[in-house]
């Protein structure tokens, strides 16, 4: 392997976590003092609203054409429930489930919003605690879905964009995987870790935590004439089954492959119920 292939460091992936995205409404909450608490409110909201045009619109910018894209943008301009009920779903493959405890929680805290933006409605701090961690979870929602593809496809230009031979092992590519996350701003990112499933021993590459929500990343390394529909189908099967043993709900499959016809390709593939991605990503011998 060259010189270039080793010191190669890849970009820093584009995640955030709700904790620093909310870092002004909990330091107003913080505050301790009650006049602070309607702007932890708002600020929540606004952060809330902000991520949720910014990742939804994104995706959809990569799936269809800009025309189309900005219509629904601007359809939904003044209707952010339709955002999160509609769009989102859209966008993600991952239906919003109306009677779950999260979207209830969503709609009393925009309840509250109208109460404290139209009515001058106090705040207790109970509430202005709800609201920001009702939020927290809907960015960990969509951090794990949106944003973690947007970032998959990041990854997959700047290493299509290497010289031949940049990645020549399974290892080193396992390695950069790792680089591309832990450098990010994910709260946790945790590598080589091995799970007991049905008597057998199985090794996760790499963990993401999204605020509450985790997510498995399992990297595959093919040469030569192996299918990659074979390797494909059996990592499936596998993050499958550390998923459920687990508990982690979600899981993605990186393949880096000498095959070019998936070079530039923008194509995230889902499966079991859009619960596991998996892209295919040319590394050149």
């Amino acid at each position: 392997m060259s010189a270039m292939s080793e010191d190669a460091v890849p970009p820093i992936a584009s995640l955030h976590t709700p904790k620093e995205l909310l870092e002004i409404a909990q330091e107003l909450l913080s505050s301790e003092n009650p006049k602070y608490y309607r702007g932890a409110v708002l600020e929540a909201l606004a952060a809330l609203e902000t991520f949720v045009h910014e990742t939804v619109f994104s995706a959809i910018r990569s799936r269809f054409s800009n025309d189309f894209s900005k219509w629904l943008e601007d359809k939904t301009k003044m209707n952010f429930d339709d955002r999160i009920s509609i769009l989102v779903p859209f966008a993600t493959g991952m239906t919003v489930d109306k009677n779950s405890r999260l979207w209830n929680a969503f709609k009393k805290t925009r309840e509250l919003r109208k109460g404290v933006v139209h009515g001058r409605r106090k705040v207790s701090k109970s509430e202005a605690e709800t609201v920001i961690n009702n939020t927290a979870e809907w960015m960990a929602y969509l951090g794990s879905t949106l944003e973690f593809e947007a970032s998959l496809l990041e990854l997959k230009r700047w290493v299509e964009a290497q010289p031949a031979g940049f990645i020549a092992s399974g290892e080193h590519a396992e390695r950069i995987v790792e680089q591309f996350f832990m450098r990010s701003r994910v709260a946790s990112v945790e590598s080589e870790r091995w799970f007991v499933v049905d008597g057998r021993r199985y090794h996760v590459d790499v963990i993401l935590e999204f605020g509450s929500r985790k997510l498995v990343v399992e990297v595959k390394f093919l040469r030569g004439e192996r299918a990659n529909t074979f390797v494909l189908s059996n990592a499936i099967a596998q993050v499958e089954r550390i998923c459920r043993v687990t508990g982690i709900g979600q899981a993605c499959v990186i393949i880096f492959t000498n095959n070019p016809d998936v070079k530039g390709t923008q194509a995230i593939t889902q499966h079991a119920d859009s619960k596991i991605l998996s892209i295919a990503i040319y590394a050149a011998d």
